[in-house]
């Protein structure tokens, strides 16, 4: 089995207004890392993964990126205080290193930038 690492940030849930610790509590996990040992990744930590990388991981390619660009990827998270789900945090890499993990709605807008979705994302 795959194992996956945590990505992990301060997170306010829109239903409860409980802000979440930067710990694995909100289960928002990924597989990008091909070393994945179930470490928590945060603001300022390393990831570096490429396109194939991503599809193996099950991340769903909404549109490609260049090497040099920053990438945005969309994930799924659960508040630890309410057990609300199907929460989504917007995950910003930029140069190989995680610049900003934020909570998002799910807009058409947003669904136009971001480069990937996790495989949770329900497309019907």
């Amino acid at each position: 089995m795959a194992m996956f690492d945590y990505l992990v940030a301060k997170l306010q849930c829109p239903r409860c207004g409980h802000t979440a610790p930067a710990d694995p509590s909100t289960n928002m996990q990924t597989r990008l890392r091909l070393d994945a040992c179930m470490q928590s990744l945060g603001v300022g930590d390393p990831l570096s993964f490429n396109q194939r990388d991503a599809v193996e991981a099950n991340y769903t390619v909404l549109q490609p990126w260049q090497p040099d660009e920053s990438v945005h990827l969309l994930d799924s998270w659960s508040c630890p205080h309410c057990l609300g789900d199907d929460l989504w945090a917007e995950v910003t890499i930029e140069n190989g290193r995680i610049r900003a993990i934020e909570n998002v709605r799910l807009e058409p807008a947003l669904l136009e930038r971001v480069h990937l979705v996790c495989e949770l994302y329900n497309w019907k």
